[in-house]
């Protein structure tokens, strides 16, 4: 049975390697559409692609445009970032499956809000699939199981910075690291993000690196769905320069002043110019959990080191895509509300894709 979806943003870096993997996971059974406000662009990547690959013309601020396009599809994969949840919109008109990569907590926020109706109309609009958010909690919930008493729930990204990523990408994570962090402990004081560190192992990649704190949607969301656990997020890139200098500006408090301006947006566009395709482009994720089992203090963790950041994100994508269409949930859900980590990783998420995990014994202080 053939299958037709569409991927809004389809020509943009993230996009098209979101075209590929679809491609890849789904087989020779679907017909993708490449969705573009440029038909020119849309044009040039369906031809890119090749095989069932044909692209239309959508403008993502029209419910005209995108009923237009919506038409006769199975399932839109959203890689563009919206406003409003428009295209989620759009799809429950057509009353089809909505798979976003979006990791925002305000338009996350905006989506909850569509989930009575969602249910009503048996539609699943999932959001945050892709490496982080997406494998992350995945992760985060695998290691977060079967404890008696949890003490902290840490997870680090260590980013690469020769990394294959576009201007938004880039843009979105700085304005991660500026924004301030709630204290996960009374009173919830606001601190500012990237200032506070720790140290994590991201196994070969990096035994011991310093990592950052930031305030994620998915480390907010994940609080949410298990209320006992102190989930925190951390980030670092590979080049001591790139951490030392956004240190530096949030220090200053200049980050969160300078993350949507025209200058930030000009360094977004060089950092993205910069990419090296030679060069390897390596980021990892790393969860460690302490607490108790069976009375003992305990520690679990597990490193997942992929080969690129964008390249997973387009291939959980692509998996997560997969399991919607076959186990539908519907109404509004994060990955890790919905799906296990084991199902995700059995499903296959590419060469050069390495796992490893332990748990260790503690000693009582």
């Amino acid at each position: 049975m053939s299958l037709t979806g569409i991927v809004l943003g389809g020509s943009g870096v993230l996009g098209t390697l979101i075209c590929e993997q679809l491609r890849q996971v789904l087989g020779e059974e679907l017909w993708l559409r490449v969705g573009d406000r440029n038909p020119q662009r849309g044009a040039a990547t369906a031809r890119q692609l090749g095989g069932q690959t044909t692209s239309t013309r959508v403008d993502a601020h029209s419910d005209t445009s995108l009923d237009q396009a919506l038409a006769g599809v199975d399932f839109a994969l959203v890689a563009l970032n919206q406003p409003e949840p428009r295209i989620q919109r759009a799809c429950l008109r057509r009353g089809i499956p909505c798979i976003d990569v979006t990791a925002k907590r305000e338009f996350t926020q905006q989506v909850r809000q569509l989930d009575s109706e969602a249910q009503a109309q048996k539609v699943s609009l999932l959001l945050g699939v892709g490496f982080l958010p997406g494998l992350s909690g995945l992760m985060v919930k695998y290691f977060s199981q079967n404890w008696d008493a949890v003490q902290s729930v840490d997870l680090g990204l260590l980013q690469n910075g020769n990394a294959r990523v576009g201007r938004s990408g880039i843009l979105d994570m700085i304005g991660i690291i500026a924004a301030p962090v709630p204290d996960i402990h009374p009173p919830h004081d606001l601190i500012p993000g990237f200032l506070k560190t720790r140290s994590l192992g991201f196994g070969d990649l990096a035994p011991q690196q310093s990592v950052h704190l930031i305030n994620h949607m998915e480390a907010q969301e994940l609080r949410a769905f298990f209320p006992d656990f102190p989930v925190r997020y951390w980030t670092a890139w590979n080049r001591p320069l790139l951490n030392q200098g956004f240190r530096f500006l949030q220090h200053l408090g200049w980050l969160p002043k300078l993350a949507t301006s025209p200058l930030m947006i000009s360094l977004a566009d060089q950092i993205a110019q910069s990419h090296q395709p030679e060069q390897p482009e390596t980021a990892a994720l790393s969860v460690e959990v302490q607490g108790k089992i069976a009375g003992e203090a305990r520690s679990r963790w597990g490193t997942l080191i992929v080969p690129s950041d964008y390249g997973i994100t387009a291939r959980a994508a692509g998996i997560l895509t997969k399991l919607v269409l076959e186990n539908p949930t519907y109404g509004v859900h994060l990955p890790f509300e919905c799906f296990d980590w084991e199902i995700v990783y059995q499903a296959g998420l590419g060469e050069g894709v390495q796992w490893m995990e332990g748990e260790d014994r503690l000693e009582c202080k």
